[in-house]
């Protein structure tokens, strides 16, 4: 049985349907996921900035609420890149 606990920076995820149209989705971000959906690729690139001004962190031990805040920008604008 595990003695620790690791707890997650944040967690990101797209998922991209016909045309330009998807979702983006932010973990470990406060008490719930938020989900953010796009219909175009400008949308698409609003949203790191948007989910950087909403998310809540919860504070622990190892990584304070302002990294994680600014963590789900960089993350986010990294994997958008890559599409």
């Amino acid at each position: 049985m595990r003695e620790s606990i690791d707890y997650p920076v944040i967690n990101i995820a797209l998922s991209m349907g016909a045309g330009d149209k998807g979702r983006l989705a932010v973990g470990s971000a406060g008490a719930t996921p938020l989900i953010y959906d796009f219909s175009s690729h400008d949308e698409l690139r609003e949203i790191p900035e948007k989910a950087q001004h909403d998310i809540s962190p919860v504070n622990n031990m190892y990584l304070s609420p302002l990294y994680r805040k600014n963590m789900v920008k960089v993350l986010s604008d990294k994997l958008i890149s890559r599409i």
